[in-house]
């Protein structure tokens, strides 16, 4: 600067302030592709119930969106259900307790993780937090408005299910989560944005079961050439016009419908479609030019986002909203009248 001393320069402040891995991108940049990217924490324990079975206790989070998910559930001595559940997310990255998870549920985990997947494996208690210590975290941490360490009203439904409800296993899961995404100094704008949700692997009274090993045997998300997506269910009728559309597509492919009524409601809207040229291409451009909000909205959140990617979020919803004011000139059937 003009005024410093001669010879003394300027020192330049620097801080860290986040660390990104495969599994924990956040830059829209840095994105290959607009599909979900999972970082998991797993937890094992025994079911005191059965002394073949297993609790699992799953959280997961895709960081691009900051939607994170929790899951706890019994198992048989297959690990079925975490079967299911590995091989419906094929996470890129996982949080495991050193010495915690049996040798079967690490396997089951590796083939159905996606290739080069990262292993993170992390010492019990210190690292990869138990119930108690996850509940003093998230309490200091100040992650949600509180009067005072005992207020959780402003938490979460889900989370403060999980406490309230000592759902052990599955709340230590969330506090693995915790601690990594600490460690990498991205909590505080992801857990914040209080976008966390229960998630169900198998949804019998709704949706037809897919399980494990039918994902794998039909090649529905990754062949069994070379564990990549070439030639998958998925890779041919994916033809979605936006990117939460392409993630909401797989979530119905892993939850296919069940009841009569549902399924007709949907082909009612797909008739609906096919038969009316000007509804398809009113929804298909309007759709098409949409930027990925969801990821888009959890920068905001963070107070990360340029000023011309903050007004093309601004554009985004104000073009939803023109779609919705054009659509009530159609009468819609099935599910798009809903």
């Amino acid at each position: 600067a003009n005024g410093a001393p001669k010879g003394k320069k300027d020192v330049i402040q620097r801080e860290l302030k986040c660390v990104l891995t495969a599994g924990t991108l956040t830059d829209e940049t840095m994105l290959s592709d607009d599909m979900a990217t999972y970082c998991i924490a797993v937890k094992e324990d025994i079911d005191p119930e059965d002394e073949a079975g297993k609790i699992f206790g799953v959280a997961f989070i895709d960081t691009s969106t900051g939607h994170i998910q929790m899951t706890e559930f019994k198992d048989d001595s297959e690990c079925t259900k975490l079967e299911t559940l590995a091989s419906q997310l094929r996470p890129k990255e996982l949080i495991i307790s050193k010495n915690n998870l049996s040798q079967l549920a690490i396997r089951i985990l590796k083939f159905n993780a996606q290739n080069n997947a990262i292993f993170n494996y992390i010492k019990p208690d210190s690292e990869f937090f138990d119930f108690d210590t996850t509940f003093e975290t998230l309490t200091r941490g100040k992650y949600f408005e509180a009067e005072n360490l005992d207020d959780l009203s402003k938490w979460p439904i889900t989370l403060k299910e999980y406490y309230e409800s000592n759902k052990m296993v599955g709340f230590s899961a969330f506090g693995g989560l915790l601690w990594y995404l600490k460690s990498l100094k991205l909590d505080e704008n992801l857990i914040s944005l209080g976008n966390i949700t229960p998630y169900t692997t198998i949804k019998a009274s709704t949706n037809l079961v897919l399980d494990g090993q039918t994902l794998q045997n039909l090649e529905i998300f990754a062949n069994s050439f070379d564990g990549t997506d070439k030639g998958t269910l998925f890779k041919l009728i994916n033809r979605a016009t936006s990117p939460f559309g392409k993630r909401l597509l797989k979530t119905w492919v892993v939850h296919p419908l069940l009841q009569k009524k549902d399924i007709e409601s949907r082909l009612d809207s797909v008739d609906q479609l096919l038969e009316d040229g000007d509804l398809r291409s009113t929804i298909e451009s309007s759709l098409a030019k949409l930027p990925d909000l969801e990821r888009l909205l959890s920068r905001v959140h963070a107070s990360q986002l340029k000023l011309k990617d903050f007004t093309r979020v601004i554009e985004g919803f104000e073009d939803i909203a023109k779609l919705y004011k054009r659509l009530g000139s159609f009468e819609l059937k099935g599910a798009l009248g809903k």
